[in-house]
């Protein structure tokens, strides 16, 4: 199998070259190949597997264009796999390829203050691996969260069998690291950063003090955990597509070897 990783305006360029390392130690991947999502020829540098690294979403889908996002429409169209890291699965989400299954969650307070940490996720397992039938066995490890948008489910109730669900979260990304520093509390006193009302959740600017929709005053109280946003860590669509909103190659080894074990599959079917 050979795998392409685009690189480029938009993409970080240590996420993807982090994932030469990652792809490249997997026995099934024969070559590993950095694409510049500037070339002329993005249809013909596309293989086996296409892997959009983390960087950030807008600026990726600016230097993308409509073009080359309908080349990696067609891609997938015609029986290619993607998978997008981080900021990568960000895009992957607004191009649409979830038809409005899975919504980008963005009004986590931390997500626009520049937090980077080590949290906790549970990484769900094969089911021939489950120890009783009709459970899910999973392992636990620390994987690198950075800040940005996280994923949910639009419909809670609805049933999506074409989307899997291959890890979580524990609690909220980077809550526990924030408590932890105890950097909680600087946060929802600043005035440096975006804060959304809790009645009409619109997000407003720093300066205002009241709410620009329905003039509510602004609060600093913090939801409950269980109320915050993004509990998915990563999803696969049918055998196509395969996001995270973590990091595989910046996590501890288990996490690590069990994205490499992931993508076996994902790409074997």
């Amino acid at each position: 199998m050979e795998v392409s990783i685009l690189d480029g305006n938009g993409c970080s360029h240590s996420s993807a070259h982090a994932l030469v390392s990652v792809f490249g130690e997997m026995d099934i991947v024969k070559r590993v190949r950095i694409v510049n999502i500037d070339d002329n020829k993005l249809a013909k540098r596309l293989k086996d597997l296409v892997v959009i690294p983390g960087g950030e979403p807008k600026c990726l889908m600016r230097e993308l264009g409509k073009n080359k996002r309908c080349i990696l429409k067609e891609y997938v169209k015609q029986g290619g796999k993607l998978i997008g890291i981080c900021g990568g699965a960000c895009l992957i989400v607004q191009m649409n390829f979830f038809t409005n299954k899975i919504r980008l969650v963005n009004d986590n307070i931390w997500a626009n203050c520049g937090i980077s940490a080590s949290v906790q996720a549970k990484m769900f397992l094969p089911s021939e691996e489950a120890a009783e039938p009709d459970q899910q066995s999973y392992i636990s490890g620390r994987v690198y969260y950075e800040n940005g948008p996280l994923f949910r489910f639009r419909k809670k109730k609805a049933v999506h069998d074409d989307i899997t669900v291959r890890a979580e979260y524990v609690g909220d990304a980077a809550l526990e690291h924030m408590q932890a520093i105890g950097f909680l509390q600087s946060i929802v006193s600043t005035e440096s950063v975006d804060w959304v009302c809790k009645s009409c959740a619109f997000r407003n600017p720093p300066g205002k003090s009241k709410c620009s929709r329905c003039k509510e005053k602004k609060t600093h109280k913090l939801p409950p955990v269980d109320e915050m946003p993004g509990t998915i860590a990563a999803i696969r669509l049918d055998e196509s597509i395969y996001i995270t909103s973590f990091h595989p190659e910046f996590s501890c080894v288990s996490v690590r070897q069990w994205f490499q074990e992931e993508i076996t599959r994902f790409t074997c079917h």
